[in-house]
């Protein structure tokens, strides 16, 4: 009996034994050998849903033309063990699908070789074979014809990985001011201001973690029609911008400047034209990464004397025609000597003469004289700057802009305000505001004191219709008295006849303005701040007459020249003199000529379009032509007496020329290209917004018809 429990007990061992080995060789293979494939398994299998949004809103320049648009890419692979993938389906149609490759996608690489790579993938248990990185719609839309890849994901083995990609068509151009929007950053320029208008739907989607180690969703997210964001139309003109950008280029490498702005406004609407912020880096490279037009706080120097004498003006305290003391061009005021930064030996002169000439001595002298008795003077003072609305910030469609700093007397903190504060005030010290602001209160000058906001965006679409109009905003009527803004206005051009500007005088127009010169260790805040160099400035208008442009040049840190006269205003006549060239309401016409008496029975030179149409209409006037093309879309040609009918040729996957189509030829052909069609106006295409021979990648088209 003993021996029988005995044995049964050591049977009972060695089973128990024998089931650990065995769960351990399992678990040795599983976790071991095999891990790689259950790891694979486990990701393949493993599904969440997640967030897919649809592309944003296109942000547009003034004329239409895309400045930013948003498209979907794919990179593209194949699945050779995909599990629906099975032995006949690939064998069938390797060979067919390895030719399609070759001939597409790498022509480097025979037919045969290709097979070979994708069965020995097969064999070896693969499951990515890479076939196309960054396609487009229309691509991807093809390869899904092509041999084995039609089956779909699961029975094909076509996997996708898609983005929504943001383009600027331009490069760089206004690259600052149309921006970014990112969900782990800070959003910046139009792209940060309008986000949840140019955002598109979200919605929740299956998506699998495949062996590469990308989510990819579980449908074609294409076919799920979400709807795209709005777009934003804006006030920037594309020609007036890049002009505006090279020339400010070549004036920051050519001073060795820290950083250069530019701002074209327009006078009575408040559209910016132009918005150009450049930084130059240690290693030569200049790039528009901060907006310094709109962020940027500076003492904006001379240009601030406009102000002050405005606000003389305004409070009746002087004329133009009164005499200052300049003190030969030296006067103490507290414990610091103030000095005119050009000799000039005038012991007094006229107010006139004292703007002109742009003597620090001679303005800080009537401001302090005139304002600085008391602290209600004082106070008076800076009311008036506040009046002028030099306190406000534009509240440009523009995140980030800085706040104006103005002293105020009644809150003297820190003792912040000084017995040289005022005067220092008056010639653009101790004070700071951004070249935006600056522009926009001279342009208010130039609208005989009307301040207009300045904008950037003109209307919000939704597939080419307006959803909502943004018009010009009047912040104030009239920031001074009449007879103020005139003296004003007569004291700027003087600058320019006789001042600071005299060397920059224009034969083809006129124009009025302020240069303005800082020295940053000026001021006592800078001397804290232990900066050094100079900026240099200069913010005019043109044409005198009939103010269309209010633009601003202010370049930091110049090497060598640093007067605004010298640095800044050749910037701004380049700028004034090339919108003067290409605006045609800036300038009479040369010969107002009537327009030619054109005979009813002259030949058309050319046209575009569909044969059959072509040929109806022939037909019906009896007009013989020499027929090459038969069908298709045509191209009318009539080089002498002959009258030729040729077919269009029409670049494989590039955006066609289809100026002077009729809208439905017009569409056709840049819709079997994959191209989006938005048709503004009537008759033929006049303008299409992506210039032909561009490649096509299902882009948006803009046509205008007349």
């Amino acid at each position: 009996m003993k021996n029988e429990l005995l044995t049964r007990a050591y049977l009972v061992a060695f089973a128990l034994t024998l089931f650990a080995l065995l769960v351990l060789a399992q678990t040795f293979r599983i976790g071991v050998q095999e891990a790689d494939y259950w790891k694979q398994r486990e990701q393949e299998t493993h599904v969440q849903m997640r967030t897919q949004k649809a592309p944003r809103g296109n942000i547009l320049a003034a004329d239409g033309s895309y400045l930013a648009t948003s498209q979907f890419q794919y990179d593209l692979h194949f699945d050779p063990n995909s599990g629906g993938l099975t032995r006949t389906a690939f064998d069938e149609g390797i060979d067919s699908l390895a030719y399609y490759i070759s001939l597409n996608i790498n022509p480097n690489k025979t037919p045969d070789s290709i097979a070979t790579e994708l069965r020995a993938a097969r064999e070896k248990g693969g499951h990515y074979y890479p076939l196309v990185k960054e396609a487009s719609h229309e691509r991807f839309r093809e390869m899904q014809t092509w041999p084995i890849l039609r089956r779909g994901r699961i029975r094909g083995g076509f996997g996708s990985h898609s983005k929504d990609t943001r383009q600027h068509h331009y490069g760089m151009m206004a690259q600052r001011t149309i921006g970014y929007a990112k969900d782990d950053s800070t959003s910046v320029g139009i792209e940060g201001y309008f986000d949840d208008i140019l955002a598109g739907e979200e919605v929740k989607v299956a998506h699998q973690l495949k062996a590469s180690g990308r989510w990819e969703p579980l449908v074609d997210i294409s076919d799920l029609n979400l709807e795209r964001g709005m777009d934003i139309q804006t006030t920037l003109e594309v020609t007036v911008q890049d002009n505006v950008q090279q020339v400010l280029r070549r004036a920051v490498q050519k001073a060795q400047a820290e950083y250069g702005v530019v701002v074209v406004m327009e006078c009575k609407t408040g559209a910016i034209r132009a918005l150009s912020s450049l930084t130059r880096y240690r290693n030569g490279s200049i790039s528009e990464s901060y907006n310094h037009a709109v962020g940027t706080r500076v003492e904006p120097g001379s240009t601030f004397k406009l102000a002050s004498i405005l606000a003389l003006f305004d409070d009746k305290k002087i004329k133009p025609d009164d005499i200052v003391r300049l003190y030969n061009g030296i006067r103490k005021f507290d414990d610091r000597d103030l000095k005119d930064s050009s000799p000039h030996g005038l012991d007094s002169t006229t107010v006139r003469t004292a703007f002109e000439i742009s003597s620090n001595v001679g303005i800080a002298s009537l401001i302090n004289d005139l304002y600085g008795n008391d602290l209600a003077g004082r106070t008076a003072f800076v009311d008036k700057l506040r009046q002028f609305r030099l306190g406000n910030i534009t509240d440009i469609e523009i995140k980030g802009e800085s706040y104006p700093l103005i002293k105020d007397p009644k809150k003297d903190i820190e003792n912040q305000w000084s017995g040289i504060t005022l005067p220092w005030m008056s010639m653009g010290y101790e004070l700071e505001l951004t070249p935006l602001q600056m522009t926009a209160f001279y342009n208010a000058i130039a609208n005989d004191g009307k301040y207009v906001k300045p904008r950037l965006v003109d209307n919000i679409q939704r597939d080419g219709e307006i959803v909502e109009q943004f018009h010009p905003v009047i912040l104030n009527n009239q920031i001074a008295s009449k007879q103020a803004l005139d003296w004003a206005q007569e004291f700027l051009e003087g600058v320019v006849l006789r001042g600071t500007a005299s060397g920059q005088i224009s034969n083809l127009y006129r124009y009025a303005g302020k240069t303005g010169t800082v020295q940053y260790d000026y001021s006592p805040e800078a001397k804290r701040r232990h900066e050094d160099g100079h900026q240099a400035s200069f913010i005019g208008y043109f044409p005198v007459e009939n103010p269309r442009y209010t633009i601003m040049v202010l370049i930091s840190k110049p090497v060598g020249d640093y007067y605004g006269s010298k640095v800044a205003l050749p910037v701004w006549r380049e700028i004034a003199d090339n919108l003067y060239a290409s605006d045609p309401n800036l300038r009479p016409a040369l010969r107002a000529e009537a327009k030619p008496d054109w005979k009813a029975a002259t030949l058309p030179r050319e046209a575009k379009g569909s044969h059959s149409d072509i040929a109806e209409v022939f037909a019906s006037l009896g007009i013989p032509a020499f027929d090459k093309a038969q069908r298709g879309i045509v191209e009318l040609k009539s080089p002498g007496d002959t009258l030729s009918v040729v077919a269009y040729n029409i670049p494989a996957g590039r955006v066609p020329d289809v100026r002077g189509m009729g809208v439905r030829d017009a569409m056709f052909l840049l819709e079997s290209k994959g191209c989006r069609v938005d048709v503004r106006g009537r008759g033929k295409v006049k303008r299409q917004s992506i210039k032909p021979g561009t490649k096509a990648n299902g882009q948006f088209v803009k046509l205008t018809l007349g």
